[in-house]
């Protein structure tokens, strides 16, 4: 009986330390629940994050970008740019001076699309210059010399920087314009005094070599003489291949107010 008992006795103790262990390993429906909700909230966050961390690096590289466009100031300070009066006052110091016109058949051809063939150019009329005998108006302005009509040339017109082209929409023959003459040609200006010395240049667009350099007592004379053969030829040419113009002559003590290395096809040392 002794033994009936104890062997009772150890199989009920056996069944309670076994149902105390499963309550252990086994949680509730509580705890289950919570696990459960615990897990989606980490899930929901893990898949949020990813959202923010690239628009949070999409915005950062914005500001990046907007960084590097704008100019730090320390830069604006170390590197600030020259003034114009500074700009001419250099180029005051290194102003060259022109080339010599015997010297100009050493330089390379000047290729230009306008002087390349006559149907490139404009409409061309043939023409005769007509001298006058007097001129209509009294000249108001006068030159004791050419350098200082050369003075107040912008160095637009100077063509290779050698000859005056003053260029000027108006129909050919004789012009009188702010008080001194003219005579106009193929829209270009050409001083036409009866008084004021000077002289004009023949030059051949083709080559930019001087033709022929016509004198006279007067730019009056000079050019009537100049105008007479240029006719001649351009008629036979059937278009304007050749020009007069006055020389420019340059003043290395005068301070013109521009810089010749700004004007790349100038003939120019």
């Amino acid at each position: 009986m002794k033994r009936v008992v104890l062997i009772i006795v150890l199989i009920l103790a056996m069944s309670v330390h076994a149902q105390r262990v499963k309550q252990k390993t086994e949680p509730n429906n509580k705890e289950l629940q919570k696990v459960e909700e615990k897990q989606e909230i980490k899930k929901e966050e893990a898949e949020s994050k990813p959202i923010q961390t690239k628009s949070n690096e999409a915005i950062k590289l914005e500001e990046q970008k907007a960084k590097v466009a704008e100019p730090h100031p320390d830069i604006q300070k170390s590197s600030p740019q020259p003034s114009k009066q500074d700009k001419l006052q250099t180029a005051r110091q290194i102003r060259k001076k022109p080339v010599k016109i015997d010297e100009l058949k050493r330089i390379t051809k000047w290729k230009n699309s306008e002087a390349e063939s006559p149907a490139k150019q404009l409409k061309f009329k043939k023409y005769h210059h007509k001298p006058l005998k007097k001129l209509p108006n009294q000249q108001q302005i006068y030159y004791e010399s050419p350098v200082y009509y050369h003075y107040t040339i912008h160095p637009v017109f100077l063509y290779r920087g050698i000859w005056i082209r003053y260029y000027f929409i108006h129909d050919n023959g004789f012009l009188f314009y702010n008080g001194y003459p003219y005579y106009v040609y193929n829209n270009h200006l050409h001083r036409y005094s009866f008084t004021d010395s000077g002289y004009y240049d023949l030059v051949d667009r083709l080559s930019d070599e001087v033709y022929a350099t016509f004198y006279g007592r007067n730019l009056k004379e000079s050019y009537d003489r100049a105008a007479q053969v240029r006719d001649i030829l351009n008629n036979e040419a059937g278009y304007y291949r050749y020009f007069c113009a006055e020389r420019f002559e340059y003043d290395p003590d005068y301070y013109y107010g521009w810089d010749s290395a700004d004007f790349p096809d100038w003939y120019w040392e």
